[in-house]
């Protein structure tokens, strides 16, 4: 079963926030990164996995398809709280 933590609330990536794409033509591949997401004085019911999503139309969630999911295991108790992306970047294609 599922639980969503709706107290921290979602966060919306828009495409300014990916930064530019540049191919890596020495190593055949494209690191596409993005923004770590902040919570500030995160509450709520814990957490224990993020996923990241495209949401084509901002519709309903019937409408968002899932991209990747990530362990994010976190106890909101009030503090902020980063989801840390990679410094290599959040997703690599080669």
């Amino acid at each position: 079963t599922t639980n969503e933590q709706t107290t921290m609330g979602r966060k919306y990536l828009t495409d300014a926030d990916i930064a530019a794409l540049a191919p890596d033509q020495v190593n055949d591949r494209m690191d596409v990164d993005i923004p770590d997401i902040n919570w500030n004085a995160a509450t709520g019911n814990g957490v224990g996995s993020i996923v990241i999503g495209y949401d084509p139309n901002q519709s309903g969630d019937g409408a968002i398809i899932p991209l990747t999911h990530h362990t994010f295991a976190v106890t909101p108790d009030g503090s902020d709280i980063v989801a840390v992306v990679n410094a290599a970047g959040f997703y690599r294609a080669s």
